[in-house]
């Protein structure tokens, strides 16, 4: 399995703001080669699992799509 790693905000609340500035500031779609909703979650897991072409995976909440 590749490794992931989920990052919260409640500890450093100012990095994670700063860390999203940086980010805003580059486009990185070219980065995520797949976008799925929360209720697929288990798929994105399968698909981290079982592909070497794999970039990143975004999960997104709501209507985020």
């Amino acid at each position: 399995m590749k490794q992931f790693t989920i990052r919260g905000s409640m500890e450093y609340p100012e990095r994670f703001e700063d860390a999203i500035e940086l980010l805003s500031r580059k486009d990185l779609s070219a980065l995520i080669t797949h976008k799925l909703s929360l209720e697929e979650f288990g798929e994105g897991l399968a698909i981290l699992e079982g592909s070497k072409d794999c970039g990143k995976v975004m999960i997104t909440m709501g209507d985020a799509q």
